[in-house]
């Protein structure tokens, strides 16, 4: 996955990825110390580009199962999801606005089709929705 990510954010050279499962309670503590937001969350990213690795994903398995379950998909599929999206943070990436978010999310669905998972934007229904 990190390579169809580089693909199409033209990455170059050879670099790792770090990736970890933590606790609930661990990626709050952290989303909590470097986010300035004391709640649970699925993934977060922490972007280092040395010359060897490009950053660290950490993703928080009990929510990711949550997720999957609300989404009636595997937990496999989601861990794909949650995986993506923490590379495209690595890269600079975000959808804080509207636009960046539009960006974000076309880009990471076209990634997941790239290696077998079929994604849809969760926020574009809702978008549409505010729009009635």
């Amino acid at each position: 996955m990190v390579d169809k990510t580089e693909q199409y954010i033209h990455g170059k050279g050879n670099k790792f990825v770090s990736v970890a499962f933590v606790s609930p309670k661990e990626i709050r503590r952290l989303n909590r110390d470097y986010r300035g937001k004391d709640v649970v969350t699925d993934v977060l990213s922490f972007p280092l580009h040395t010359d060897v690795l490009a950053g660290e994903v950490l993703i928080c398995f009990e929510q990711a199962r949550l997720q999957a379950q609300e989404q009636g998909h595997g937990i496999r599929k989601e861990i794909g999801i949650l995986f993506v999206h923490g590379l495209l943070h690595i890269f600079g990436f975000d959808h804080e606005t509207k636009q960046d978010r539009k960006k974000m999310f076309l880009l990471q669905t076209k990634i997941l089709a790239q290696v077998g998972i079929s994604w849809k934007d969760p926020f574009s229904d809702a978008e549409k929705t505010k729009k009635i």
